[in-house]
């Protein structure tokens, strides 16, 4: 049976410790190598892919989870750590901007429609160009 695809390369970890580079396995070993749930996710390998699925396990790993996170992602400890750093970040970010969508659906403004909200605009002096004007009515 011929396959229609190439498999993903798969890392050969023994051969990037010894010299310290990156290296994949020959396409005659990933040939012969069996099949898996691996070969289903493309990139499951990449980095960001690695560094992503260990920041949902665990959000604020210790310096020996970090130190084994960045050798499997095969980035370097300060990369990862800086990675989650950011992805903290942004979760606290989104954190704070859920909250506050949640207390402007709670505000009174929110419930009326947009023909209201543009009269209102209007009579109290706020829409002063046609564009400010197309640009609302068209949001």
């Amino acid at each position: 049976m011929l396959e229609r695809f190439d498999r993903q390369p798969l890392l050969d970890y023994k051969r990037w410790e010894d010299p310290g580079e990156l290296h994949y396995q020959s396409y005659e070993t990933r040939h012969d190598f069996s099949s898996g749930p691996w070969d289903e996710c493309p990139g499951l390998f990449l980095p960001e892919k690695v560094l992503d699925t260990c920041f949902r396990a665990n959000p604020i790993p210790s310096l020996e989870n970090l130190k084994a996170i960045a050798f499997i992602a095969w980035v370097s400890i300060e990369e990862t750590a800086q990675y989650f750093d950011n992805a903290r970040k942004q979760l606290t970010e989104q954190r704070v901007d859920d909250l506050k969508r949640e207390t402007w659906k709670l505000h009174p403004l929110y419930k009326e429609s947009r023909a209201a909200l543009l009269n209102k605009c209007t009579e109290a002096n706020l829409m002063s160009s046609e564009k400010s004007m197309i640009w609302f009515s068209e949001s």
